[in-house]
């Protein structure tokens, strides 16, 4: 099956969404407080790269201090979402 780009593009939004609502699910009402220190990870990594929140996001996942931690990167993913689209 061939999957055109803007399909990829769609179904990897809804993956990265789907983390932030797992996480939200599974923290209840800790999940603003810790989602607020994801963000700073990830504004602390726009500055350093110079790029937005999805490619800090990335750099962050990629760093060999968290590549094999797979909930840190769903938090990661998470803070990159609600970044750009606060949830309630």
């Amino acid at each position: 099956m061939v999957v055109n780009r803007a399909e990829q593009q769609i179904r990897i939004a809804a993956k990265m969404y789907e983390c932030r609502d797992t996480l939200k699910r599974l923290t209840g009402d800790k999940f603003r407080e810790r989602i607020t220190e994801y963000q700073g990870f990830l504004r602390t990594a726009m500055q350093r790269y110079e790029c937005d929140e999805i490619k800090a996001a990335m750099h962050l996942c990629h760093d060999e201090r968290i590549r094999d931690s797979a909930i840190t990167q769903m938090w990661l993913i998470a803070a990159a979402v609600e970044l750009l689209e606060p949830s309630e």
